[in-house]
């Protein structure tokens, strides 16, 4: 698992427990996969993924691409009509960014998946769930490892039991003393 932020004045500090910790609540689901990258953006960027992908208007918080359906794909034709689709959610499984589809014959070492956040989103809705940025980013990471494996939120029972889970993890996280061992930090705002 690789962390990449590509959004100035943002950073992670002791990203190392972060990516354990991620990599422990990926096993808590028995979920087989290789190497995910999480790619934390702005708005900017995840709008046009948003918008390129999954047809939807504006950012959004999060967004999972899994790129393991493509070789399923390759090697089971009948399935690929169905792993090919995005769901509702902001989650797109079996498909891969078109600029990036084109040369995954020619990178051996190319990622099973990639979870794209938008700090700035995550930053506003940390303001509106009264929450730490740190605390959002984490439960967004984590929303990307659960679609990952299989989890879904296309109805409001399923968003609650999601939602149930990311406390969980957050919780084994140490949310609950009210420190994570990883922090978000973010640009501090200038006022004129």
């Amino acid at each position: 698992m690789k962390i990449f932020i590509d959004l100035a004045g943002w950073s992670i500090q002791d990203e190392e427990p972060l990516l354990a910790w991620l990599a422990d609540e990926a096993r808590q689901e028995s979920l087989e996969i290789g190497e995910v990258q999480f790619v934390l953006v702005g708005n900017d960027e995840i709008r046009e993924l948003n918008e390129q992908y999954l047809q939807h208007e504006g950012p959004t918080d999060v967004i999972t691409f899994d790129f393991r359906a493509e070789s399923d794909a390759e090697t089971d034709e009948s399935d690929a009509d169905d792993e090919a689709e995005f769901d509702e959610n902001e989650t797109g499984f079996g498909a891969e960014p078109a600029e990036v589809n084109s040369e995954l014959d020619d990178i051996e070492d190319f990622p099973d998946a990639e979870i794209y956040v938008s700090l700035q989103k995550a930053h506003e809705q940390a303001i509106d769930f009264g929450c730490t940025i740190t605390e959002e980013v984490s439960r967004l990471l984590l929303h990307g490892i659960l679609h990952l494996a299989g989890w879904d939120d296309d109805t409001a029972a399923k968003r609650r039991a999601m939602n149930n889970r990311e406390d969980e993890g957050l919780a084994r996280a140490g949310r609950g003393t009210g420190v994570l061992a990883w922090q978000v930090n973010h640009p501090v705002e200038q006022r004129g």
